[in-house]
């Protein structure tokens, strides 16, 4: 009677002897098993003799898993022997997408997204077509010491932005009626029109004057890699990103060059050089693949004379960006006080004004 009531506690025990022995998995790991065809993750905090203490996934719960059950189930240490783990995050799309320009969209949130691994860089491929639509797998890596559910949930929502700001819908559910077909094309093709007006210095711009810079505006389709402008170099255009990610650079003397800034959709840059006539501050490079629109100076600047609210806000859009930019380089992540950038952007505004005078 006795022998068979401490089973149990004899099989934890020599489960336990086994595990440290010969380790499947150490402190610090996340390990994955199937209870009840559900898939437990969890992360080692202590291995003792009977049991095993693991915190789940969202790190609200503790729990002590018997030595003797983990001896008998298949347990997946999803961060060895690398010490970081693959996640994979699959998006259901409309069939009727562009394959390329999805493709970019999705990477591009992927990337501008906290909490992944920047080495490996994420990736998107096109895993399976289903009877509801074209399924989208993007991967990434991170490692253990951050929550699985949080760098997911950040993925996820960089991902529904850079959709959402393109246009593109996620797959629905859909039911062909007799005399209803469905419509050919979910996916909406966006123009210049849509990106000035989702730009918020555009705000108070009236629509006829949206209209004339957007039938001027150039529409230019990149490759990843590319160097859009280079710091610099002269320049007197207004870019405004439609699609895509591009990374902002500063060449430092005799050190390599430091990224300052990420540009995601609807973001614009090049408003120094327009404004002040000054040269490029920066090299900007697409990281991704990337639709963007440039907008020359003799097209915007009407709009700059007559409404001094616009041109307000892009010198607070230079002020910021050179204070951010002066911090970066001087490895000082302390933000500026209120008055300093107040008076920064006073002495852009004035620099704006006497330029302008000029011409």
């Amino acid at each position: 009677m006795f022998g068979f009531a401490a089973r149990s506690l004899i099989a934890d025990l020599f489960s336990g002897i086994a595990i440290h022995l010969d380790p499947p998995f150490c402190i610090g790991d996340w390990i994955e098993w199937k209870e009840s065809n559900e898939e437990i993750l969890a992360r080692v905090e202590q291995i003792n003799w009977h049991s095993t203490r693991v915190h789940g996934r969202d790190d609200t719960k503790t729990l002590f898993i018997p030595n003797s059950h983990l001896a008998q189930v298949a347990v997946v240490n999803v961060f060895a022997p690398h010490g970081r783990t693959r996640q994979f995050i699959r998006v259901p799309l409309d069939p009727a997408v562009d394959l390329k320009r999805t493709s970019r969209v999705l990477l591009a949130g992927a990337l501008a997204a906290e909490g992944p691994l920047r080495e490996p860089a994420p990736d998107v491929l096109l895993e399976e077509v289903t009877e509801k639509g074209l399924v989208f797998a993007i991967r990434y890596w991170h490692d253990p010491e951050t929550l699985i559910s949080k760098v997911r949930h950040s993925v996820l929502d960089s991902v529904m932005l850079a959709l959402d700001h393109s246009g593109i819908a996620t797959a629905r559910s859909r039911h062909e009626v007799l005399t209803a077909p469905l419509p050919a094309e979910i996916s909406i093709t966006k123009d210049a029109r849509w990106i000035l007006r989702r730009v918020e210095i555009f705000c108070a711009v009236e629509d006829h004057e949206i209209e004339a810079i957007a039938a001027k505006a150039q529409c230019h389709e990149l490759a990843a890699g590319e160097i859009v402008v280079r710091q610099g170099d002269p320049g007197d255009s207004l870019y405004f990103v439609m699609e895509g990610l591009l990374d902002v650079t500063i060449e430092q003397p005799d050190k390599a060059a430091l990224r300052v800034n990420r540009l995601l959709q609807s973001q614009y840059f090049g408003e120094m050089s327009l404004l002040t006539s000054d040269p490029r501050s920066a090299t900007i490079t697409t990281s991704t693949s990337a639709v963007i629109y440039e907008v020359a100076k003799r097209v915007i600047e009407p709009i700059l004379l007559a409404r001094p609210k616009v041109t307000h806000e892009l010198a607070q859009t230079v002020a910021m960006r050179q204070l951010q930019n002066q911090t970066t380089l001087a490895l000082d992540k302390s933000p500026s006080s209120e008055s300093h950038r107040q008076t920064f952007t006073a002495q852009m505004l004035n620099k704006i004004r006497d330029f302008f005078n000029a011409h």
